[in-house]
């Protein structure tokens, strides 16, 4: 057993394997069990007139990136999904892909301001939300969105954050340098 799993083969991203064997070996039984919730049913999870998915919300257990509006059609726009807002994660990298009604679907590009209020009343839309932890947009900054139910509108927020002291935890926990290095790089 490898990480406290069953062994399997070993990728090609050594660090990526380190990650997630540590995190396999760290996480606590009620973190296991919450995560585990996320990918459950159809979409991930559904509030009102939101789905959240990890990934994307027609296959949350594929892992599919939505890197582009292709994608975006494919997984929230060309399917049977009613709800108006999809909020994803997954590629790290801030986007918003809208629609309005009868139209194409559009890519918002973000301006490089730490908030960015966008009006979305009558759009659907899917927007992938900055990381929290590993941007890779080459933007250091965590980022995080607020929907506003009431004014309908998505708030992009990027804000700084002790990145050595992150570094410094990493190093300390054994993980590979290039993990603790591509922080201030935003990759």
């Amino acid at each position: 057993e490898a990480h406290g799993g069953p062994e399997k083969p070993m990728s090609s991203n050594v660090p990526a394997e380190f990650a997630i064997g540590y995190a396999a070996d760290n996480l606590r039984p009620d973190n296991m069990d919450r995560l585990k919730t996320l990918v459950a049913g159809p979409f991930g999870t559904v509030a009102d007139n939101i789905v959240f998915a990890h990934a994307n919300p027609k296959d949350p257990e594929g892992m599919r990136y939505i890197n582009h509006v292709d994608d975006a059609k494919d997984t929230f726009f060309r399917t049977k999904i009613k709800q108006a807002h999809c909020f994803v994660g997954h590629t790290h990298i801030q986007q918003l892909y809208f629609q309005e009604p009868g139209g194409p679907v559009a890519n918002w590009i973000f301006a490089d301001e730490q908030t960015e209020e966008v009006a979305v009343k009558g759009l659907r839309t899917i927007t992938v939300v900055p990381s929290v932890g590993q941007p890779r947009d080459r933007r250091p900054q965590t980022g995080y969105v607020v929907y506003d139910t009431e004014k309908e509108t998505i708030t992009i927020h990027r804000i700084g954050y002790p990145i050595e002291d992150q570094q410094a935890s990493l190093r300390n926990a054994g993980f590979p340098a290039s993990l603790a290095s591509r922080l201030e790089d935003g990759i």
